[in-house]
C-alpha cells in the first residue's frame, strides 16, 4: 500500500499561481541526471491543472486553486477524486512550488534583477542566507507564474515551464468530470494496490527502470579488484589517492578485447575515468602498484548492473568483516601461502546468515598450501556476514562474490 500512497502524495498540487492569464504548457522536472519527467500544465487564472505520466501507476491529474486553498486529485481509471488543502503539510513537503512560502519564512528574499526565460521577461528572485543561495526563481511578469525554479546545493534539481501557448482554457478542464465520485486518499490507495494490472505495471517498471550503483574498495599495494559488469549503459571508474606515493593501473575489456588502459601517476586527490562512448566494458580491473588507495566503479543501467566481483590482496595480520551484497549466490575465499614462506600460517573464517546464526572455522596452512571455502546461499539459509582474521603468517587472499545463477558462474 505504501507505493500507492506515495503516488497520491507526490501528485498533490505542484504550482502556486496568481493572476488572470490562461495558457497551456509543458512542465519538466529534474530530480537528478537520470530522473527527468515531462508533464502538461494548464492555467486558467488562479486555477491550474497538472498531469505527469506515471510509468508505475494509473493516470492521475490534479486541479489546484491556491487562492481558495483547495486541490483535487483525479484518478480516471476508477472515476474517483479526493480533495486536500494546498497549504497542507503533505502538499508542501511533496511540492517545491508550494514549499516556497515556507522556505521564505527561513531565508532572505533578494531581487536578482530581470532575465528572459522561454521568451518571457521574468523577475528573478533568490532565497538564501548571506551569500549562500538556496533557491532561484524566475517569475513571469506577464503570466504571473513561476517559469523556472532552481535548487542550489542539490545535484540537478529544477523545474521548468516550457513551450507556453497563450489561449483560452475550457472551464470543464478544471471541473469535476461527470460520473466521478468523491473519495479519500486511503480508499484510492487501496484501490490502486488491489488492482492486478497496476501491480503488473509496477513490477515491470521495477524490473526495467534505470538504476545507479556504486562499488568501492579500499586496497593496499599489490591488490587487484575485478568488477564483472551486467546491463550497464554508462561506466565510470574512480581512483582516489590519500597519499602522493600511490600508483594505479586501470584496465577495461569487452569480450576479452581492451577498451581502455590507463596508468595512474602518483597523485593526491580523485581521478575519474569514463569509458569511451559506445564501448561499455564487461570487465573492469584495477591494480594498486604502490601505496594505499580507494578504487570505485559507478554504473548506470538496468539490473543486474554487477554480476560478480573479485578482490585479490595480501594479509599478514588482522582482516576485514563485511555484509555480502543482497542477491549474492556464492562467496568463494581462497587462502594461499607462498612456497618460500617461513613457518605455517593460521587464520579464522567467520560467516553467518545475518540473524545471529554463525560459524567459525580455524585453519592452518603450510608453505605452498592453499585452502578454498565456498559459501553458498540457499532457499533455507542466506550467507550475509563474512569475515576472516589472520593470526600469524602472510597469506594471499582471493575473495569472489558472485551474483550470477549457479549455471552461469565461471572464472573471470
Amino acid at each position: 500500500m505504501r507505493y500507492a500512497r506515495v503516488v497520491l502524495v507526490l501528485l498533490v498540487a505542484t504550482v502556486a499561481a496568481a493572476g488572470t492569464a490562461e495558457f497551456t504548457a509543458e512542465i519538466v522536472k529534474c530530480e537528478g541526471k537520470d530522473r527527468v519527467t515531462k508533464g502538461t500544465l494548464s492555467v486558467k487564472g488562479d486555477v491550474y491543472r497538472l498531469e505527469f505520466p506515471d510509468p508505475k501507476g494509473p493516470r492521475i491529474y490534479s486541479v489546484s486553486d491556491p487562492k481558495n486553498d483547495l486541490v483535487r486529485v483525479f484518478v480516471p481509471r476508477y472515476k474517483l477524486y479526493m480533495e486536500d488543502k494546498c497549504s497542507s503539510a503533505i502538499a508542501r513537503m511533496s511540492d517545491p512550488f508550494l514549499m516556497l512560502p515556507m522556505i521564505r519564512e527561513h531565508y532572505e528574499s533578494k531581487d536578482a534583477g530581470t532575465e528572459s526565460f522561454g521568451g518571457y521577461e521574468c523577475a528573478k528572485e533568490t532565497l538564501g542566507s548571506g551569500d549562500q543561495v538556496a533557491v532561484t526563481i524566475w517569475n513571469s511578469t506577464k503570466l504571473g507564474f513561476p517559469l523556472k525554479i532552481l535548487f542550489s546545493g542539490a545535484e540537478d534539481q529544477w523545474i521548468e515551464v516550457r513551450n507556453v501557448k497563450e489561449a483560452a482554457v475550457p472551464d470543464d478542464l478544471m471541473a469535476i468530470p461527470e460520473g466521478f465520485t468523491k473519495s479519500d486518499r486511503e480508499t484510492i490507495a487501496n484501490k490502486i494496490e488491489a488492482d492486478p494490472e497496476m501491480k503488473a505495471k509496477r513490477e515491470a517498471w521495477e524490473a526495467n527502470r534505470p538504476r545507479k550503483k556504486s562499488y568501492g574498495k579500499l586496497v593496499k599495494a599489490g591488490a587487484e579488484v575485478r568488477i564483472l559488469i551486467g546491463n550497464a549503459t554508462a561506466v565510470t571508474a574512480g581512483l582516489k589517492y590519500p597519499a602522493p606515493n600511490c600508483k594505479w593501473t586501470l584496465e577495461a575489456t569487452k569480450g576479452g578485447e581492451s577498451v581502455l588502459e590507463k596508468r595512474a601517476e602518483p597523485y593526491v586527490g580523485k581521478v575519474e575515468v569514463k569509458m569511451p562512448e559506445g564501448k561499455i566494458p564487461d570487465l573492469v580491473i584495477g591494480r594498486c602498484l604502490e601505496g594505499d588507495g580507494y578504487f570505485s566503479v559507478d554504473l548506470v543501467g538496468k539490473l543486474p548492473l554487477i554480476l560478480a566481483t573479485k578482490t585479490t590482496s595480501r594479509q599478514e595480520r588482522g582482516g576485514p568483516s563485511w555484509t555480502v551484497p543482497q542477491g549474492c549466490q556464492k562467496v568463494t575465499l581462497v587462502f594461499s601461502v607462498a612456497a618460500d614462506h617461513e613457518g605455517n600460517m593460521k587464520g579464522i573464517l567467520t560467516y553467518g546468515d545475518g540473524k545471529g546464526n554463525g560459524k567459525n572455522e580455524v585453519f592452518v596452512l603450510k608453505p605452498g598450501e592453499s585452502k578454498t571455502f565456498e559459501l553458498t546461499s540457499t532457499e533455507e539459509q542466506t550467507v550475509r556476514d563474512v569475515g576472516y582474521t589472520i593470526q600469524f603468517g602472510e597469506v594471499t587472499i582471493e575473495v569472489t562474490e558472485d551474483m550470477r545463477p549457479p549455471e552461469e558462474q565461471k572464472p573471470f
